[in-house]
């Protein structure tokens, strides 16, 4: 794998070429915006959710049903039942309360799905690899 290139001062981006197996599934993409949390992320999730128009069909499905657990639509994710001891877990704790950073990947992830669901009214089911 390449290493990645410098775009700015406080960006970097790896082409997702770069990541590719020889099965062509992305292992990694990673963007990092300079010390960026999750709860201040959401103009980056906008730009980074516009980049790419092929995805993992089992991590968006993973996806949306940890969007639905967060907004309390669904009641158990991966063995959690309450998405504030969820997020603790993660690590998101340091600077807000576990309810901010709940309400922040919720707006994340939606971000990222409504990005999905645009690209799949466009181009349908070959949006998944």
């Amino acid at each position: 794998m390449r290493q990645p290139t410098r775009k700015s001062q406080s960006s970097y981006q790896v082409s997702v070429t770069d990541n590719m197996n020889q099965f062509g599934v992305a292992h990694i993409v990673s963007t990092d915006n300079g010390g960026a949390d999750v709860v201040d992320s959401k103009a980056i999730a906008e730009k980074v959710s516009r980049m790419f128009s092929r995805y993992d069909k089992n991590v968006i499905s993973v996806i949306r049903d940890m969007n639905q657990f967060l907004k309390g639509e669904k009641t158990e994710f991966y063995g959690y039942t309450s998405p504030q001891t969820f997020v603790v877990e993660l690590g998101l704790y340091y600077r807000f309360s576990p309810e901010r950073y709940v309400k922040a990947l919720i707006e994340n992830t939606d971000i990222l799905l409504n990005a999905v669901n645009e690209n799949h009214k466009k181009s349908g089911e070959k949006i998944y690899f």
